[in-house]
């Protein structure tokens, strides 16, 4: 009499790929470059390109952990069901009481940043309208059922991918001169010369650059809506993990690539909005110089012939 009916049971209804798109938009590759990874340039200078190369194989182990914990637990609520699995329900619920703590302050962080950020597009908005208004967005997304979030912030996700390409390119077809040297010897811009970086700023960095880089344990939360969790839950837990990585890292390593002989980046409180306007200013230059010889070419026959 009890038994559960069908219409009444659980539906799983988020394939791997879907659960993939929204533990991707989770970790949030923009917000992780632009805010740990713009700490970590202005902390440790060139070193930061060694840094997060590094935090890719943090977050390996990571991944590898959190993998064999979610297909053992697939249930939703997060960390804490696997942890109080594991090691009981205080150690659960001390899992729970910590992410409580961390979650509204870093949830005012990232608004905070999108406000830094739009401030760099729209100079004259006011701030506090793009700090409340992305809190407002997010919290509408997040109201939306599964399916519909999946798409919604699979659409944020490929924009925010563009944005990391176009670092990456930018970084890596234009190199700095000696920015290989500069990386193998880390060094900062102070006082006007580039000063070597201290040892307990590059171990501060490499802290922000782990908890940067790793991520994907937020496919857990997802455990009750994947189809076949116990087999697919680590699948899409490593591959976020390993790819939110790669896509966290590469940025920063191709800025510094870029900008190895350019104080004013790494001192910018925007340092990569900073890295694209001089990237673009020197990109217009040479599209200026070369229109002018092309034009100087052509003109140069008529003179003759005159």
């Amino acid at each position: 009499m009890n038994a559960t009916t069908p219409e009444a049971r659980l539906h799983r209804g988020l394939t791997p790929f879907d659960a993939l798109l929204l533990t991707l938009s989770c970790l949030s590759p923009v917000f992780s470059v632009y805010g740990p990874g713009a700490e970590v340039l202005r902390q440790s200078g060139t070193g930061a390109a060694a840094l997060f190369a590094l935090g890719i194989a943090v977050a390996a182990v990571w991944g590898m952990v959190y993998a064999e914990l979610g297909a053992a637990y697939p249930y939703a609520g997060g960390d804490y069901v696997g942890v109080g699995s594991v090691l009981g329900s205080a150690a659960g619920f001390a899992c729970l009481a910590l992410w409580g703590v961390i979650v509204l302050p870093t949830d005012a962080y990232l608004a905070k940043l999108v406000a830094t950020y739009a401030g760099q597009v729209l100079p004259a908005t006011v701030p506090w309208l793009w700090v409340y208004g992305s809190l407002l967005a997010a919290l509408c997304v997040a109201l939306l059922a599964v399916r519909a979030s999946a798409v919604v912030t699979g659409i944020f996700l490929g924009i925010e991918f563009a944005a990391v390409l176009a670092l990456v390119v930018a970084g890596f077809l234009h190199p700095a001169a000696g920015a290989w040297a500069a990386i193998a010897h880390p060094q900062l811009p102070a006082a006007g010369h580039w000063a070597p970086v201290a040892t307990a700023a590059l171990a501060l960095g490499a802290v922000n650059a782990a908890f940067a880089t790793v991520g994907g344990n937020q496919a857990i939360a997802f455990g009750e809506e994947l189809i076949d969790p116990h087999r697919n839950m680590g699948r899409v837990l490593l591959a976020a993990c390993l790819l939110g990585a790669v896509a966290i890292a590469l940025p920063v390593i191709a800025v510094v690539l870029g900008a190895a002989g350019d104080p004013g980046v790494f001192a910018s409180a925007a340092p990569f909005s900073a890295y694209i306007s001089s990237v673009a200013r020197t990109l217009g230059l040479a599209s200026a110089l070369t229109r002018r010889s092309g034009a100087r070419g052509i003109q140069r026959p008529d003179s003759h012939r005159l």
